[in-house]
């Protein structure tokens, strides 16, 4: 169970950066 919340949050931390990364480009195109 404890390798499976590691992964979990691992991937949950991953998706939140490249989405993040995702919105600054966003942002210095509109710019």
């Amino acid at each position: 169970m404890s390798n499976w919340n590691k992964i979990a949050w691992v991937l949950i931390t991953v998706i939140a950066v490249i989405i993040g990364i995702r919105y600054i480009v966003m942002g210095l195109a509109l710019i």
